[in-house]
C-alpha cells in the first residue's frame, strides 16, 4: 500500500511540476509500475527510501510531497468526520 501510495504521489508531483513549467505543445512522462510475483516481498518503508531515485531527495519534491500529504491527511479528517455525521 505504502508502495502505491509513493506511485500516487510521484505521478501527481510529475504532473504538477510539468503545469508549472512554461507551456510546451509536448509533455514527456515515462516510469515504470512493478507487480510483484507471488513469492516476492514488499519493501519495507526503510528499504524503499535507501534506493529512492535522486528525484525525490529535491527540496521542491519535499515540499511538494509534504504539501500533497498534508491535502490527503484533511481529506481523510473530512471524510470521518463527514461518516460519523451520517
Amino acid at each position: 500500500m505504502l508502495v502505491l501510495h509513493k506511485l500516487i504521489v510521484a505521478v501527481v508531483l510529475i504532473f504538477a511540476l510539468c503545469a508549472c513549467a512554461p507551456l510546451s505543445d509536448t509533455v514527456n512522462v515515462s516510469g515504470s509500475f512493478r507487480v510483484l510475483g507471488e513469492n516476492e516481498q514488499v519493501l519495507t518503508n526503510q528499504q524503499f527510501q535507501e534506493i529512492e531515485h535522486p528525484f525525490f531527495q529535491l527540496e521542491s519534491v519535499k515540499l511538494a510531497r509534504a504539501i500533497l500529504e498534508k491535502q490527503y491527511a484533511e481529506e481523510k479528517r473530512r471524510k470521518a468526520q463527514q461518516r460519523q455525521l451520517q
